[in-house]
């Protein structure tokens, strides 16, 4: 399971406002007054002792502060936003040919510091907020799986897993992708193709029987370097758009399903995880080093579960928006040369990361 309290979620992932309502609480002080010396008169004792009470409760009175806890508003003309980790209820999920077609995928960013996110390419409905252009380690990305005019159909990074949503062309910047990433549970292993070609194909460890590896389309939503380069995650991990089934969440998080390196390599190639995707931390440093953001993550049980006809993306004449090629895509001259062997392949070109140190 991929996991980071870094990650500002996440991961990626949605930052809300938080609405903090005012409540006064008051901080008493010690008990005011004291007792007049003993009197011959039981009239005089008992007016001393009144007035006594009487300046302790006039001091309580005036002694008690007030606090009072700012109150942060959220305009009224934007819907407040979601935590990733909580699911959503009623709307569509992507089907197998939505997938994007190889070489041919688009993702979107938000062009402003917020994005509104419909049911259907339709703005009277009700929609969900994507607050901060921006992550900590990224931009926000969707994974574009449909369009109609003026609008893109996308893949959410929300429970649950495979739900689509709607965003208006206008409102995102148009980034071509030319990778993709597929894993095979059933060989545990994971290519990573750019341009049409193999740059790295490995053995991966995967999910557990009770933590599965969910099946599906996901897409790359961040990339997170660690601290510690020889811990359990390796020197970096790829937190996914999709969350584990069982667990909702981890160390912390909510359970963001990621690829990652491993301090225990001979594990690969067995079922051993939370539901994250390990491999050789030579790998994942060659495929961070490379990958996009919205690059898409097809998840399968076998290859013949990997679907045929797929999403094509409409000519830019079609949409409203600007389009741009994203400057991570790499060219395709990495490609594998020799067998896997225990996730060991032997590749051509660099081995070290791109990412920005932690």
């Amino acid at each position: 399971m991929f996991s980071s309290r870094r990650v500002v979620v996440a991961s990626l992932m949605l930052v809300g406002a938080l609405v903090a309502a005012a409540a006064p609480s008051a901080v008493l002080p010690g008990v005011a007054g004291a007792a007049t010396k003993s009197s011959r008169s039981t009239k005089s004792t008992s007016s001393s002792r009144s007035s006594s009470s009487s300046r302790s409760s006039t001091a309580s009175k005036q002694a008690v502060p007030v606090k009072v806890t700012a109150r942060t508003v959220v305009p009224t003309t934007l819907p407040k936003p979601r935590r990733a980790g909580t699911p959503i209820v009623g709307w569509a999920k992507v089907s197998l040919s939505e997938w994007p077609d190889p070489g041919n995928a688009v993702a979107v960013h938000p062009t402003g510091s917020s994005l509104l996110v419909y049911v259907g390419p339709d703005d009277s409905t009700a929609p969900l907020r994507f607050d901060e252009g921006k992550t900590v380690f990224g931009r926000v990305t969707l994974l574009v799986v449909g369009s109609a005019p003026g609008w893109w159909k996308v893949l959410l990074p929300l429970r649950p897993n495979d739900t689509v949503g709607w965003v208006k062309a206008d409102a995102v910047e148009r980034i071509a992708v030319n990778q993709r990433l597929v894993l095979e549970l059933d060989t545990n292993t994971l290519t990573f193709y750019s341009g049409g070609k193999v740059v790295v194909r490995t053995q991966v460890a995967a999910g557990t029987g009770g933590t599965p590896t969910p099946t599906g389309l996901f897409y790359v939503k961040e990339i997170v370097p660690q601290k510690n380069k020889a811990g359990a995650l390796g020197p970096v991990a790829l937190g996914l758009s999709g969350f584990s089934t069982v667990l909702y969440s981890f160390a912390g998080g909510d359970g963001v399903i990621g690829i990652h390196g491993t301090s225990a390599p001979g594990k690969l190639g067995q079922n051993v995880s939370h539901g994250c995707v390990r491999m050789l931390n030579e790998h994942i440093v060659l495929i961070a080093s490379k990958v996009a953001l919205g690059t898409p993550v097809e998840i399968v049980d076998t290859a013949a579960d990997l679907p045929v006809t797929r999403f094509l993306v409409p000519a830019e004449s079609d949409l409203t928006g600007p389009t741009t090629t994203s400057s991570s895509i790499p060219d395709a001259s990495t490609t594998t040369t020799g067998p896997i062997t225990n996730g060991a392949t032997t590749t051509s070109g660099p081995t070290t990361s791109s990412v920005p140190a932690s």
